[in-house]
């Protein structure tokens, strides 16, 4: 049991040291894909860009603002902005234009200008920049060294021009644009623009260079594409919606419960495990609500891991794993299976040989009793013993695991190793499931007469040359399921009645 508790705390570290990753991987995924589905276009805005030789050219920069006296805004990335001896004149334009806004507060001469409303472009994103894809938006935030607060350009330019009371502290982004949907024109080509193709519009110049990433793409995406999806964001009221705390752990409480069930049935907890992202990714894509991917899995695979050890069978719904012998009686179906004649095969294969062709048998045959509801008891050598709630569950495991035996034949044949057969035997009746063993290592098995039986079954395969043999309360479960034939009658040790025992037809 320390052991155990060892395993999974270091597990733990594990799976949480690439849980936030790996979740911001499946948000990015989502963003993505909302974006291909929805996506938004808008002419009311074009971004001039500019590359590092301009940055401090503000001879340039008067040029351009005269040129775009008719924009609705203009928005100069503060970068492009350095004092030379055109800094007073740029300055002056700028203050006489109720119209021009710079993306942070410029410092000239070691003291702030307060130009206008001031915000940090860096600032804006939270503290959710990872791996420099911008998740998460912030309105306003209080400078505790300055003592005030501090506004984002998308705030001060949606509040100005689209006469809005709307205000959001913060929200998460739901991309509207793609990478190069918003009209982008070089700096050098904007003499041969039109005159009024910029009227009423609003305005980037953008230094080319400042970029962040676009979610999942890893493409670029300017920053001021990115203010342009934050103004569309605010007007559209398009935003990522989180779901209450209290609804997410009810969430994971019946995705456990699920899992409750199918804890031992690997296949079916990751077909659980692939609806609960379907219906999470759907959510995401109709209504724009995110709902946390890796913490459910997380919470639904340690429950797996730490109830395996536990019978999968419903009937069993505590067990006291202590010296103290614990039991419970109820009607189950025993399967036995073991391998023909396996003393001659272990003769002439060496033994690395021999282990890989028994696992390989093994785990063949252990997933089919897992798939069909089975639960292995105990592997014996080169068999094993499984039970089943359900008798029809035993014999669509047996049909199948023979199925798989050919398939196993062929592969071995290939290797030049003779092919064997396997028997089964099979019995329902009741059984007591219990706790034994010493206090230093217990076991749940089952034991009883139905148990015996089941074992004597499978070996009396080989004296009447069959390959599955079941008892007559086994029989009268599955006859009208199963072609069967009557093979026999025989006496119980130690009873006085006698069974009359059936053979299952493989087809």
């Amino acid at each position: 049991m320390i052991n155990k508790i060892v395993k999974i705390f270091l597990l733990l570290i594990i799976i949480f040291s690439f849980s936030n990753e790996a979740e911001l991987f499946l948000y990015d995924f989502r963003i993505y894909l909302s974006s291909l589905i929805k996506n938004k276009v808008s002419n009311e805005f074009i971004i001039i860009e500019c590359s590092y030789n301009y940055i401090g050219n503000n001879i340039v920069f008067i040029n351009t603002l005269n040129k775009l006296k008719n924009a609705k805004a203009i928005v100069i990335d503060s970068t492009l902005i350095k004092y030379d001896k055109y800094f007073l004149e740029l300055l002056s334009i700028i203050r006489k234009r109720n119209n021009i806004f710079l993306t942070k507060e410029y410092i000239y001469k070691g003291k702030n200008l307060y130009l206008f409303s001031n915000n940090y472009f860096e600032d804006i994103t939270g503290v959710t920049n990872y791996n420099n894809v911008v998740r998460e938006y912030r309105n306003v935030y209080f400078n505790l060294i300055e003592n005030k607060l501090e506004y984002s350009i998308e705030f001060i330019i949606y509040n100005k021009f689209y006469k809005s009371n709307n205000f959001l502290d913060s929200f998460k982004i739901r991309y509207i644009l793609m990478p190069n949907m918003i009209k982008k024109i070089n700096i050098d080509d904007l003499n041969i623009q039109k005159v009024n193709s910029f009227d009423n519009k609003i305005i980037f110049l953008s230094y080319n260079n400042n970029y962040v990433f676009f979610p999942f793409t890893k493409k670029k995406f300017l920053q001021s594409e990115l203010i342009i999806n934050n103004i569309m964001s605010l007007e559209n009221k398009v935003f990522i919606k989180s779901i209450n705390l209290y609804l997410y752990l009810i969430i994971i409480i019946i995705f456990i419960f699920i899992g409750y069930f199918a804890r031992k049935q690997l296949n079916r907890i990751v077909l659980i495990s692939l609806i609960y992202i379907i219906f999470n990714v759907l959510l995401f894509l109709s209504i724009d609500l995110y709902i946390n991917i890796v913490y459910t899995l997380i919470a639904l695979f340690l429950f797996k891991l730490i109830t395996q050890d536990s019978l999968n069978i419903d009937i069993v719904n505590k067990f006291n794993f202590s010296h103290k012998i614990k039991f419970k009686n109820k009607v189950l179906t025993i399967l036995f299976c073991d391998i023909e004649d396996f003393t001659l095969i272990t003769e002439k294969l060496s033994n690395e040989k021999l282990l890989e062709i028994l696992n390989d048998f093994l785990n063949s045959m252990t997933e089919i009793i897992i798939n069909n509801n089975g639960h292995i008891d105990k592997y014996i050598g080169d068999g094993f013993m499984a039970f089943f709630n359900n008798p029809i569950d035993s014999i669509n495991a047996s049909i199948k695991m023979y199925n798989e035996l050919e398939c196993l034949q062929k592969k071995w044949l290939e290797l030049g190793i003779r092919p064997f057969q396997m028997r089964i035997g099979i019995s329902t009746g009741e059984v007591t499931l219990a706790n034994i063993g010493h206090k230093s290592k217990i076991q749940s098995t089952v034991i009883g007469d139905t148990v015996n039986l089941a074992s004597r079954l499978e070996k009396l395969n080989k004296n009447y040359n069959t390959y599955i043999l079941i008892s007559k309360s086994t029989y009268e479960n599955i006859k009208d399921f199963f072609k069967t034939k009557f093979v026999g009658t025989i006496s119980i040790k130690g009873k006085s009645e006698k069974i009359d025992i059936y053979e299952v037809k493989i087809e």
